[in-house]
């Protein structure tokens, strides 16, 4: 065999084990699970999204995010956000916009009801005591 056609047969060699070696060093793909966790905690981090208003599913690189917020900037957010994450292949918006309550109409939270706003007027605190009064004394 001449030197030409082994110099040949040697970078071809070469050739092949470059090529597996790449192949072999490609990162593993990322489960959906693990993408869905890191969607998650990004959109929860968030100052403006945060909270558990919007969540995010996964299903083969496909991110379906659902829950409501109240305004189209937070719903647009919560998507910047999701499609910034590497691995999202494709991102379908489901978020619901609420609309905001009627005015005059007490906020329920989880607490319950909000209290009753102070009278016009007041400050909501009780009366302090006047300058020269005697401290008030225990009960026995």
């Amino acid at each position: 065999m001449s030197r030409r056609a082994s110099a040949r047969r040697w970078l071809r060699l070469l050739a092949c084990i470059g090529a597996l070696g790449a192949a072999a060093c490609e990162p593993a793909p990322e489960t959906d699970a693990a993408l869905e966790q890191r969607v998650n905690e990004r959109l929860r981090s968030d100052a403006v999204v945060g909270g558990n208003e919007v969540d995010a599913r996964v299903a083969s690189g496909r991110v379906t995010l659902t829950g409501s917020v109240e305004t189209q900037d937070r719903r647009e957010r919560a998507e910047r956000l999701a499609r910034s994450v590497r691995g999202v292949r494709d991102l379908s918006n489901e978020i619901q916009l609420r609309s905001p309550p009627a005015p005059g109409t007490p906020e329920v939270s989880a607490r319950g009801p909000a209290p009753p706003p102070p009278a016009p007027g007041s400050t909501g605190n009780p009366p302090a005591p006047p300058p020269d009064a005697a401290p008030a004394q225990p009960a026995p």
